[in-house]
């Protein structure tokens, strides 16, 4: 389950939609390698499933940074 964290999704928000900040944005997924689950088959489900989740934010991101992009050619 995404738990949402209102505090950080809106600094985020703000970061984002102000052209003028330069803010650098990475995604770190951390997985412990003697955990049961990242030593099986179904490790695979696991990283598809923790990308997947954060597939909304990136969504978003792209979306800013084409917003961006138009208004700065006009």
């Amino acid at each position: 389950m995404v738990k949402v964290k209102l505090k950080l999704a809106n600094a985020l928000h703000l970061l984002l939609v102000n052209t003028r900040s330069n803010v650098q944005f990475g995604i770190k997924m951390q997985f412990d390698d003697l955990c049961p689950v990242v030593r099986s088959l179904t490790a695979t489900d696991l990283f598809t499933e923790s990308w997947n989740a954060m597939k909304p934010l990136l969504d978003f991101v792209s979306l800013i940074e084409t917003q961006n992009t138009a208004t700065s050619i006009r």
